[in-house]
């Protein structure tokens, strides 16, 4: 009787098969972190669309969307008396404006801003800013007002001084001074206003426009 042939004790497995390695690619990076920064088209684009409008409490600092500080009713009094002080001098060729936005060239950062400073002189009359925005060339003054935006508004500072802007004041409501910045150094490394005058309540400040004095304000008349 035949036998059957006895099972074979090699490794019966089929050959490994050789893996092939996957071609080097770029090295994956890592996504960027931090804040977005946005420019000035896509801020306008966003206003023009309605995703911003003008009940949105922020504005464009550095390329960042920045919540405005909430006006108490001392810096809105002090707005106001600074309006009116303004509005009643000759200020032929001038224009003052409350609380409207202003372009300002890349600053320290290599960011625009769009800075609604609280009062603005103005080059030129109303019909020239239809379809723009002022920028720091028609700019002949600001006027910001300080009380808990004190440290905020000494920042805003540096960024005038950096493009050019060539007078600010700071009515600070907590020391009861008007500080007249002037002489800004333009675009640098540090930005500021080489020269200060403060002038207290029993003072009167010049208004200067280009280089020009074209009347005085009582400090007192500026605070509430």
């Amino acid at each position: 009787m035949a036998t059957l042939p006895r099972r074979l004790e090699t490794d019966q497995s089929p050959p490994a098969v050789p893996t092939r390695r996957a071609p080097r690619g770029p090295a994956r990076t890592q996504p960027p972190t931090g804040p977005y920064r946005f420019t000035i088209k896509q801020y306008e684009r966003m206003t023009r669309h309605g995703i911003l409008d003008e009940h949105d409490p922020v504005v464009l600092i550095d390329g960042a969307l920045v919540r405005k500080i909430p006006r108490n009713e001392p810096h809105v009094a002090a707005t106001r008396r600074a309006l009116r002080a303004l509005q009643h001098l000759d200020l032929a060729g001038w224009l003052v404006c409350k609380e409207d936005p202003i372009v300002l060239p890349k600053g320290r950062e290599g960011r625009e801003s769009v800075p609604e400073p609280d009062l603005s002189v103005l080059r030129g009359d109303i019909e020239d800013y239809d379809r723009r925005k002022p920028g720091p060339a028609d700019v002949g003054l600001i006027v910001e007002v300080a009380d808990t935006s004190v440290r905020k508004d000494r920042g805003m500072l540096l960024r005038y001084a950096h493009a050019n802007v060539p007078t600010t004041w700071l009515i600070d409501l907590n020391t009861r001074v008007v500080e007249v910045h002037t002489d800004p150094t333009g675009p640098a490394k540090r930005p500021r206003y080489r020269k200060v005058a403060r002038f207290a309540d029993n003072e009167t400040v010049p208004v200067v426009l280009d280089g020009l004095e074209v009347g005085r304000v009582a400090v007192r008349d500026l605070l509430p």
